[in-house]
């Protein structure tokens, strides 16, 4: 059994033989628990939420959810428009 000490924050390096064991990486997510008086880490799976269904308004979509997604795709708001412009144009 290998020794580590705890940091000043609370934190403990989990040393590399036992990351390898239990196939660890950085950015991984574990549940803390105490069982027995002993400290228990528990690799957990961690699943992405589902985006939030978009909010139907009397007019249609509420596009809220989309604002920011297209940022730096345009140098101004003026360039924006003249292409959705040119995209209405094209439709026929």
């Amino acid at each position: 059994m290998t020794l580590v000490k705890l940091k000043e924050k609370g934190q403990v390096t989990i040393p590399a033989a036992v990351r390898e064991q239990i196939s660890a990486h950085k950015g991984d997510v574990f549940e803390v628990g105490v069982t027995n008086g002993n400290i228990v880490l528990k690799p957990q799976d961690i699943v992405a939420r589902k985006p939030k269904a978009a909010v139907r308004s009397k007019k249609g979509v509420d596009i809220s959810t989309w604002i920011g997604s297209g940022k730096g795709l345009f140098q101004s708001p003026e360039e924006a428009a003249d292409f959705i412009k040119s995209e209405r144009a094209s439709w026929g």
